[in-house]
């Protein structure tokens, strides 16, 4: 049984018409490992943001 991993994150909004203008990500094992769901997800996560005239700020504090 695969269990479902909560990955959270922050969105700035420019103040007035709220449109996200910056995110950022803090990266997780499963969104930087692997060839599983979570890390497909990540990824298109990414591509939406990088398609949009959003900032993408990732944090990765994994040693491996």
């Amino acid at each position: 049984m695969e269990t479902r991993v909560r990955e959270t994150f922050l969105e700035i909004r420019a103040v007035g018409s709220r449109e996200v203008i910056t995110v950022i990500e803090f990266i997780s094992p499963t969104n930087k490992y692997g060839g599983g769901q979570g890390r497909q997800e990540y990824r298109d996560k990414q591509d939406q943001v990088l398609q949009s005239s959003a900032s993408l700020v990732e944090i990765d504090l994994l040693r491996r």
